[in-house]
């Protein structure tokens, strides 16, 4: 059925010819409608998760008084994973830190430079060849 909407406009076109295609384009604009409308609803479902999450956050930030003794700046305490984190690791992506990033950074750097040598020296081994 879906593929008839999605296809309304070329099937009713022939097979009703001029009028054919006023229905067909009809019948296509109500489906592309359709689907925007669900989008716009899942787009304000999440918005209001998200208004509803902070507002539940800051209730229980307000609630809760502050341990003098744990320190907040510790990297090692559990923090509630997001979706878009959880997406991003099943493509093989994880948050890595500053340090380890500039460490990848620097090795990519030397790899870099390295073959940039290699490159070089083989330029000059060929000139060298060539001017003999």
């Amino acid at each position: 059925m879906i593929r008839y909407f999605i296809l309304g406009e070329s099937r009713e076109r022939y097979a009703g010819g001029r009028i054919g295609i006023i229905t067909g384009a009809t019948t296509g604009a109500a489906f592309c409608t359709a689907l925007q409308l669900c989008y716009n609803e899942f787009v304000v479902t999440k918005v209001k998760y998200a208004i509803r999450n902070l507002e539940r956050t800051a209730q229980s930030v307000a609630v809760t008084p502050p341990d003098d003794t744990s320190d907040t700046s510790d990297p090692s305490s559990p923090t509630p994973e997001l979706i878009p984190g959880r997406v991003l690791r099943i493509f093989g992506i994880k948050k890595i830190s500053d340090e380890e990033y500039l460490a990848q950074l620097k090795d990519k750097r030397e790899r870099h430079l390295a073959r940039i040598r290699e490159l070089e020296k083989r330029n000059d081994e060929r000139r060298k060849s060539n001017s003999d």
